[in-house]
């Protein structure tokens, strides 16, 4: 037993100091066999997202058969509680893509996420993602090829790790995003790396540059590095926006609603898609 707790120990560091796609997969196989807690998601095709439509594992679909272009939606570590991620879904419906707004949460009965939710550290948003990623593979209306994730904090944290093949493989991925886009995130959180050297996937991150909730470090000097290695890493900084910026009614914890870079990161992450078809 004590073994085995030091190799979950071992796991919940996950990705400090990694040097190999090797290390990545062993860390992340022990943390899916130990601490990860599975779930069976059923997603339901919405026909509408009305004003008290209930978006949990929910799928949207532009007018007609498609096939359209999909994105995987996560939240942030608080959920779904804010109606940011719905009004997202609602203009990616706009722009012609489907729209998957997965909830790792709610299923599971956790209300917020912490450093102590073990069950939900980020490896396991990557998992989930890949379960959503097989459901739109499997439906009429996607088009298989065009398959994105977009995710916030938290799901941002998930976003920059799904640009990682071995970390794919240890989730028991059947195929990968085609790129995905990451909101108000960071490079390190709680010592862990969250972007992992084998990254061969394009991943755009959008940064607060006024961020007390994931602080920075060294991470803007970081993304340089990545990209004068050849990295499929971009990113964008918005200097003087909080973390959260596209939260209404959050102000009280530090997230202040900013509607010029709101908008403008809706339309960096379209674009960001339409280049990586």
């Amino acid at each position: 037993m004590k073994k085995l707790l030091g190799l979950a120990f071992i796991a919940l560091s996950l990705f400090a100091k990694i040097a190999c796609a090797q290390d990545i997969a062993e860390r992340a196989n022990i943390f899916y066999r130990f601490v990860y807690k599975p779930y069976e998601f059923k997603f339901q095709l919405e026909d509408s997202l009305g004003v008290f439509t209930n978006v949990s594992n929910k799928v949207f679909k532009p007018k007609g058969e498609g096939p359209f272009p999909a994105v995987v939606l996560i939240h942030t570590s608080g959920g779904l509680t804010n109606g940011h991620i719905k009004r997202d879904a609602e203009k990616l419906v706009e722009k012609g893509y489907v729209a998957l707004v997965l909830d790792s949460m709610g299923p599971r009965r956790i209300s917020l996420i912490t450093e102590s939710t073990r069950a939900l550290y980020p490896p396991a948003g990557v998992k989930d993602a890949y379960i959503a990623l097989d459901f739109l593979k499997n439906q009429s209306y996607v088009d298989k090829d065009r398959i994105y994730e977009a995710g916030y904090s938290w799901g941002g944290f998930v976003s920059t790790l799904l640009g990682s093949p071995a970390l794919a493989k240890a989730a028991g991925a059947n195929d990968r995003f085609k790129a995905t886009v990451s909101f108000y995130s960071t490079c390190v959180i709680n010592n862990s790396n969250l972007i992992l050297p084998d990254t061969d996937k394009p991943v755009l991150m959008l940064l607060a540059g006024d961020d007390r909730e994931n602080p920075h470090g060294t991470c803007f000097q970081d993304l340089e590095q990545y990209k004068a290695k050849g990295m499929p890493i971009h990113s964008f900084i918005y200097e003087k926006a909080s973390h959260a910026w596209d939260k209404l009614g959050e102000s009280q914890l530090g997230h202040f609603y900013n509607e010029e870079v709101t908008n403008d990161a809706f339309g960096k992450m379209i674009e960001f898609f339409e280049k990586n078809k």
